[in-house]
């Protein structure tokens, strides 16, 4: 039984693989307002995410920037992304490291939802929730 969770654990890193590169051509996408870094580790791949401040009129922002991280499993698309926040400009925080990805997609996640959604998900999601 063990092989078997160890094989589909490779199963899926190689899926979650061909998902990234793929929403990494997405993400290119973007105007420029959005600025993106990528990171992998040993927990997965992340992809940082600055909005500009300029696409959320609407709030008072202390920063030029929203800082965001989007947490890839090795298991991604079948395992859902951690969303966080890294900019504080609310009391309290959403910069506590609390996983924001149902409050961003409004709901649970589908493996057929990308990395694109999640990132045009999160001006929307500040203006709501501020």
């Amino acid at each position: 039984m063990e092989v078997l969770n160890a094989f589909q654990l490779v199963r899926a890193q190689r899926l979650s693989q061909g998902y990234f590169h793929s929403d990494l051509s997405l993400l290119q996408q973007f105007p420029a307002d959005y600025q993106f870094s990528h990171q992998t580790g040993p927990l997965g791949d992340s992809i940082f995410v600055e909005i500009s401040a300029k696409l959320l009129p609407t709030l008072a922002l202390p920063h030029d920037t929203v800082s965001c991280e989007v947490q890839l499993p090795p298991q991604y698309p079948l395992s859902p992304p951690v969303l966080l926040c890294h900019t504080p400009f609310l009391t309290p925080s959403i910069a506590d490291g609390r996983d924001l990805i149902g409050e961003v997609l409004e709901g649970t996640w589908e493996k057929d939802k990308t990395v694109k959604a999640v990132v045009e998900a999160i001006p929307r999601f500040l203006v709501i929730f501020i």
